[in-house]
C-alpha cells in the first residue's frame, strides 16, 4: 500500500511575469505571491509589432 504524504503544500497564489519586462522579475520575487512564473509565451510575439503572432492572437 502507498503512503500519501500530505505534507507537502502547494502554492496558493501565482504571480505570472512577461519574460519580456525583465526590470519586473525583481519586483515580483519580492512580493507576497507563493510562487512567481516568468511566462515565456509573452517573449514569442515581437516586441512592438502588435497583430504579429499569427492566429493565436485572432
Amino acid at each position: 500500500m502507498a503512503v500519501i504524504d500530505f505534507s507537502v503544500s502547494l502554492p496558493h497564489s501565482y504571480l505570472f511575469v512577461p519574460r519580456s519586462r525583465p526590470e519586473r522579475f525583481a519586483k515580483a520575487l519580492g512580493s507576497e505571491a507563493d510562487a512567481v512564473i516568468i511566462d515565456p509565451g509573452t517573449s514569442l510575439m515581437p516586441l512592438g509589432k502588435p497583430g504579429t503572432c499569427g492566429r493565436r492572437c485572432q
